[in-house]
């Protein structure tokens, strides 16, 4: 053989070699993270006016949520509830800790949002909607995934 032969093997080797080299483990490793993420069919919600009134008061329940097509149980701890009003965003919790409140009803586990519960947006120490209500518009996800429902209600 040549050498330039040789030279034109010995450069296709290394641009190909790259490739061949990576440890095999590694791509067993991501295989296998792949199949242990537990990929969560997220549903789909419906939102509604609460049949209370909205007043200027910081404790009105401003909407109803059901969870009316199919999916998994959420971990709260994953799920992030964010209502918008205006300029205003109001982020939402299970716990008392932020300015809505999530009531749920109709569940097993309170740890979980589960198919068919029912929740409740209550204000928590902050007047979101007002006496004159408004346009609340509505932004739930699932550790980053977009949950598929109503976008806006009217609070009254």
């Amino acid at each position: 053989m040549k050498k330039g032969s040789l030279a034109l093997i010995g450069m296709i080797l290394l641009v190909l070699m790259p490739g061949c080299t990576t440890p095999w483990g590694y791509g067993m490793a991501n295989e296998e993270a792949r199949e242990n993420m537990e990929m969560k069919n997220l549903g789909i919600f419906d939102a509604d006016d609460a049949e209370d009134t909205a007043t200027d008061d910081s404790n009105d329940t401003l909407m109803r949520i059901d969870w009316i097509e199919g999916g998994d149980d959420l971990d709260w701890r994953g799920v992030q509830l964010i209502l918008s009003i205006a300029d205003e965003v109001y982020y939402c919790s299970i716990n008392a800790n932020q300015s809505c409140l999530i009531q749920q009803h109709g569940g097993d586990d309170d740890n979980l949002w589960e198919f068919g519960e029912i929740i409740f947006i209550f204000e928590n120490g902050e007047n979101i909607a007002g006496a004159s209500g408004g346009v609340v518009e509505i932004h739930i996800s699932y550790e980053g995934s977009k949950i598929i429902g109503t976008d806006s209600i009217y609070v009254v």
